[in-house]
């Protein structure tokens, strides 16, 4: 084998080496301290709370959770959290803009109905 197809090889070794190595590293761990936390299951509202993800993943809720070593921590103590919702309502205001569209200096108006 040439030395030039040797390098090759080792250079395509260590990057699938990298590769697994990244893949293998555990999730990253954020904790989020909630104020108050609202409980859909059973409609209570709890203070205090700490939420542990780990990646995408909401792990464990509670009062007196340890917080892990090394976890990013977003205090929201004066919040009311709500884990896993996503707000997805809007507010449509005004009317729609285009280069076509009048504006409110134009002359155009709707017909009488």
């Amino acid at each position: 084998m040439s030395s030039i197809a040797r390098r090759g090889l080792i250079t395509a070794a260590a990057a699938v080496i990298a590769v697994a190595a990244l893949s293998a590293q555990e999730p990253a761990v954020t904790v989020i301290k909630a104020g108050k936390l609202i409980d859909t299951v059973t409609g209570q509202v709890l203070a205090n709370q700490t939420i542990v993800i780990k990646g995408d993943t909401i792990e464990a809720i509670g009062a007196s959770l340890a917080v892990p070593a090394g976890a990013a921590i977003i205090d929201l103590s004066g919040a009311v959290v709500l884990p896993g919702l996503i707000d997805m309502h809007v507010h449509i205001n005004g009317q729609a803009r285009s280069s076509t569209a009048p504006t409110s200096s134009s002359s155009a108006r709707a017909p009488a109905c």
